[in-house]
C-alpha cells in the first residue's frame, strides 16, 4: 500500500461573501429562528409577538423593513424592498399578517390581517388594504394599490373580488384572529423548540 500525494487542483477557492448585518429592533415577545436571515444594511424593526420561521429572509438592503405586531413570515418567504424602491423607502407590514412559505413581497405597504398564498408575489411599491388574501402562485403587480377585503385570485381585473363576509361579517373576523393567535402560540413553541436541538 503506497499513498501518494494528491494532484494539484486548478480550482480557485473563494470565500463567502459577507452578509451585512442590519440595525434590528425586535420585540422581546417576538420569535425570530436562528436560521432565519436578517440582513441589509438598513433597520428592521420586528414589533410585539411577531413569528419569524426558519429560512425566512428578510432583505434590508434598500429600505428599512417595520414588521407588525403578531405577524407570521413563513419558511423560505422573502421580504425586502427592491433596488428601485428608492433610499430612503420603508416597506411596512401591518399587524396579524400572514405571509406563507414562498411568499416574495416587494410592496410599500401590506395592510393589517391581509394573507399572502404560498409562492404569491406582490411587486415593488404596491399597496395592500386591510383583510386583503393574496392567494398561492398569484401576483400583485408593481405599484397596485388593492382596497380592503380585495381577494386576489387570478390575473388581471378578472382575477379580483372583494371578501364580503369578512368585510360584513364581525364574528368570522374574530373567528380568523382567534385562529391565527392559536397558530402563532404553536409556532413560537416549536421554533423555540427547534433552536434548542439543531
Amino acid at each position: 500500500m503506497t499513498s501518494k500525494p494528491a494532484a494539484p487542483s486548478n480550482r480557485q477557492s473563494s470565500s463567502a461573501i459577507p452578509l451585512v448585518k442590519p440595525q434590528c429592533k425586535i420585540h422581546p415577545s417576538a420569535t425570530v429562528a436562528d436560521k432565519a436571515q436578517l440582513i441589509g444594511p438598513h433597520v428592521i424593526e420586528i414589533d410585539e409577538g411577531a413569528v419569524i420561521h426558519p429560512h425566512a429572509k428578510i432583505k434590508a438592503e434598500y429600505g428599512n423593513i417595520a414588521i407588525g405586531k403578531g405577524t407570521i413570515v413563513s419558511e423560505k418567504a422573502i421580504v425586502g424592498l427592491s433596488e428601485e424602491s428608492g433610499e430612503d423607502t420603508t416597506l411596512v407590514v401591518g399587524e396579524g399578517v400572514s405571509i406563507e412559505s414562498g411568499a416574495i413581497v416587494e410592496a410599500r405597504k401590506i395592510g393589517d390581517h391581509a394573507t399572502l398564498g404560498i409562492n404569491c408575489r406582490v411587486g415593488e411599491g404596491a399597496v395592500l388594504g386591510k383583510w386583503c388574501k393574496i392567494a398561492p402562485l398569484c401576483e400583485v403587480g408593481p405599484n397596485e394599490v388593492l382596497d380592503d377585503y380585495t381577494v386576489v385570485f387570478g390575473e388581471g381585473r378578472k382575477g379580483r373580488r372583494v371578501d364580503v363576509v369578512v368585510r360584513d361579517r364581525k364574528e368570522v373576523r374574530e373567528a380568523r384572529l382567534k385562529g391565527t393567535e392559536m397558530e402563532r402560540q404553536l409556532l413560537r413553541g416549536i421554533i423555540v423548540d427547534m433552536s434548542l436541538i439543531s
